[in-house]
């Protein structure tokens, strides 16, 4: 029989999550993380540094908690599932920086603005007089680190941004524009802070799609700023030159 791991549950627990609320943090499936707790399969080498950070351990500690008890054959449909847990997807590259359990919410919901950055949810949307003001407040988290903060703010201000552009043009698009990318290049900091650097590479693009729909040569030459940054971090320094100095 597979033995239960109890320090696993009793560590997720202790860290706010819930087997849907850990999955959907790690972008696996309900049923992966209940047979990891219940012994049956092992996570992959992909998936572990992630649990190891919403666990808040480290890879060694990780270890411990996962242990496989010796008589343990996992039967076909479990070798089936285990199969399909190895199939590569895009995960989360975490680094050592724990995510919260506050935060981890804020990070699926970033995730999900990506996904859907040209079909905004509906709602109201404010002035832009009254946009530019929660834009600045999200600079002034963003320059702060306030990443619990700019993720509470960030997946309800990013739609309406998005549903401003659309709505206006001329001067006030270019606006809403402007105001759109330094949330989205809020989201990257988060992203890079905490090693989501997928999540990073797919928010650029999306600050890059706001630059272009703004005309707006500053809006366009602040995002291949970000993107220059992002070579430089990764000491690609021809690229990131070439990038900045375009």
């Amino acid at each position: 029989m597979a033995t239960r791991r109890t320090a696993v549950i009793q560590r997720r627990t202790a860290r706010g999550f819930t087997q849907e609320s850990l999955a959907e943090f790690l972008q696996v499936e309900r049923s992966t993380v209940g047979r990891w707790e219940r012994g049956l399969v092992q996570p992959q080498p992909w998936q572990r540094p992630g649990l190891a950070s919403a666990l808040d351990v480290s890879p060694a500690e990780l270890e411990e908690l996962l242990p496989l008890s010796s008589d343990h054959q996992p039967d076909e449909q479990q070798r089936r599932s285990e199969a399909a847990d190895a199939a590569p997807v895009a995960l989360p590259a975490l680094s050592t920086t724990a995510i919260n359990h506050e935060q981890a919410p804020g990070i699926a919901a970033l995730r999900r603005l990506v996904d859907v950055y040209d079909l905004p949810t509906d709602g109201p949307t404010r002035p832009l007089p009254e946009l530019r003001r929660e834009a600045e407040a999200i600079v002034k988290a963003r320059l702060n680190s306030d990443y619990t903060k700019l993720l509470r703010k960030l997946p309800d201000l990013v739609p309406e941004l998005t549903r401003a552009l659309f709505l206006h043009d001329g001067l006030e698009r270019t606006n809403a524009a402007r105001l759109l990318i330094q949330a989205y290049r809020a989201a990257d900091a988060i992203a890079d802070k905490f090693g989501f650097y997928d999540l990073s590479g797919r928010i650029i693009g999306v600050m890059r799609w706001a630059a272009e729909l703004s005309e707006d040569p500053l809006a366009v030459a602040a995002t291949r700023y970000v993107r220059a940054e992002t070579f430089f971090a990764n000491g690609q320094l021809a690229a990131g030159r070439l990038m900045s100095s375009g």
